[in-house]
């Protein structure tokens, strides 16, 4: 039976409602098959990006034996905080998931049998190095040697490597290690994995992961929006409830990529019985959730997973809702200051909120993170319950209106910028290549394409000489998260910056940045515009220390003359 009709083992979804994501499965399908090129994947993610549930189909498909390799799936728990306790309880995983595999039981999974029967059920050509593996555990006792621990728990797969059994082992939610002082030992675990020739995956929050821990790294963005509401809808639909495409995209821009929280809305308006057709049933069962619900909780985990204490989480939760209300980030001295807490603590703080993305923290200044809706949703009401003295029913009905009234905005936004070309996307596309100057001179292609039909251009295109090499690009983002004093001038999906490189006459890489906007008008674009655009691109170019840098301008009805020559003028380009 092919994997796509077998029920989940470990993963939370169908094969068949799991979408978005063929090719970043294969390439973890491809690793546990023995075909990754460094032995290990680092797979970098943004929070809640479905890296979980990528691994646990990953999981379930080497378990149903699409690559004859014995799958180890291990979680690090924000709640765990004694490294010693995480890495026996790897042992446990470990070695009951080879038994559950060996003996092709998926019910021991379930059942989690103690570790002395495990030995006592394991297959015998397993046996003898799971006896091997709970003998040197046995001897470690009560030790305090952080690297012996690690070395004989984590440690253990390659015992199994040692009598030729073929492993593939999975470490999820490595940002959790924070809570119990394991950060720092996972390039230790990567390098003594990979010298046994043991194939793994380590997976995390991307801006906890500073190297690549000599691995194959990829990175797991947001699905794209026609993938998210295909989810949202599914997940409604799983529960029996009525919902339209309207509610579905409100869902999918205000959950900002926690696809997660669909299943808790789905829950909810299950329970009351509610049809998520129009904005005010979405409203309230969105309200209801940040109030007391799986959302609420969510985030209340987070920050308590930062703080460690409640004195200390009521003082985060104020300190961030009064960053909100500042427009420049603030020095990291001013937060620690604040929260009157040790350094190592401050550091903690700061780290797990910071991989989260519910802040945003660098060269020494945070600010809280504005990308995130329901965030921001969530603080605003935390703190009204909090420091406020008002009464509960009254904040939830005035948080419901406000959700109910901003609903038309919010889609707004969310199909205009739908409508935009995507210039990060197109950004992150460049590799190098060499493509018609033309497509970057609006004036020439205004003049040589006027009228034309599209296959008519095609014609054009192909027979053009001139060319433009294409950076290769290693890094992009929206402007604004370089240059946040743009937030207020333009939406975050018309801007963007990149990070590459071109080969120099030389032959020596030259780094180089791409800074474009793209510009809406019904008209063409005039001189006045394109020169203020010009000059945000500049000012975000020089709060960046970017030495070299190239302007591009792009407008749905392009460029007046006298526009086009303040472009040129300034090297830039102009589509």
């Amino acid at each position: 039976m092919s994997s796509a009709f077998k029920s989940p083992i470990m993963g939370r979804l169908h094969a068949s409602e799991f979408i978005g994501r063929e090719t970043e499965l294969g390439r973890i399908l491809n690793c546990a098959a023995g075909y990754c090129s460094a032995e290990g994947i680092l797979l970098s993610a943004g929070p809640d990006a479905g890296s979980s549930e990528l691994l646990l189909q990953a999981y379930d498909r080497i378990f149903n034996g699409e690559t004859g390799a014995v799958p180890i799936y291990f979680s690090f728990d924000a709640s765990e905080r004694v490294f010693e306790k995480a890495a026996l309880r790897f042992v446990r995983e470990l070695v009951t998931q080879a038994v559950a595999y060996s003996r092709r039981e998926r019910g021991i999974l379930l059942t989690a049998p103690e570790i002395d029967e495990l030995g006592k059920i394991a297959e015998l050509g397993d046996s003898r190095w799971i006896d091997q593996v709970l003998e040197n555990v046995g001897r470690l006792g009560e030790s305090v040697d952080r690297d012996a621990v690690a070395r004989v728990c984590f440690g253990a797969p390659v015992r199994a490597a040692l009598a030729g059994i073929k492993l593939f082992v999975m470490i999820d939610n490595a940002h959790n290690s924070r809570s119990c002082g394991a950060g720092d030992m996972l390039p230790g675990i990567a390098k003594m994995l990979r010298r046994a020739g043991v194939s793994f995956v380590i997976s995390g929050r991307r801006r906890f992961f500073e190297g690549d821990l000599g691995c194959e790294r990829f990175s797991l963005e947001r699905l794209s929006d026609a993938d998210a509401g295909e989810v949202v809808e599914n997940t409604f639909q799983r529960y029996g409830v009525e919902i339209n495409d309207s509610t579905r995209d409100l869902l999918v821009h205000q959950f900002a990529g926690h696809l997660q929280f669909a299943e808790s809305a789905a829950r909810r308006a299950k329970q009351e019985n509610r049809a998520m057709t129009s904005f005010r049933n979405t409203a309230s069962v969105y309200t209801a959730e940040l109030f007391g619900g799986t959302i609420g909780k969510y985030f209340d985990d987070t920050i308590a997973s930062a703080a460690k204490n409640s004195p200390t989480s009521a003082r985060a939760m104020d300190l961030i809702y009064q960053s909100y209300a500042v427009a420049e980030p603030l020095p990291l001295n001013t937060w620690k200051n604040k929260m009157g807490i040790e350094e190592s603590a401050f550091e903690h703080f700061v780290g797990v909120l910071n991989d989260a993305e519910v802040i945003n923290a660098s060269a020494g200044r945070i600010e809280p993170s504005r990308e995130d809706i329901t965030f921001g949703d969530f603080i605003e009401i935390r703190h009204r319950l909090e420091f406020g003295n008002e009464s509960r029913t009254l904040i939830f009905a005035e948080s419901l209106a406000d959700f109910v009234n901003r609903a038309p905005a919010i889609m707004g936004d969310f199909y205009r910028s739908n409508a935009a070309v995507g210039l990060r996307e197109m950004l992150r596309g460049f590799e190098g290549q060499s493509v018609p100057s033309i497509l970057f001179d609006y004036g020439r292609f205004k003049a040589a394409a006027s009228g034309l039909s599209a296959q008519e251009v095609s014609a054009l295109l192909r027979v053009e000489t001139d060319a433009v090499t294409l950076p290769n690009i290693i890094f992009s983002a929206n402007t604004q998260e370089l240059y946040p004093s743009l937030s207020s001038l333009v939406e975050v999906e018309h801007s963007a910056a990149a990070i590459g490189f071109l080969e120099g006459e030389s032959g020596e890489e030259l780094e180089t940045v791409w800074l474009a906007a793209e510009i809406e008008s019904k008209f063409e674009i005039d001189a006045r515009t394109t020169e203020i655009w010009c000059k945000r691109l500049e000012f975000a170019a020089e709060e960046c220390n970017f030495a070299k840098f190239q302007l591009w301008l792009v407008a749905n009805e392009g460029f007046s003359q006298e526009a086009m020559e303040i472009i040129t003028a300034r090297g830039g380009y102009s589509s």
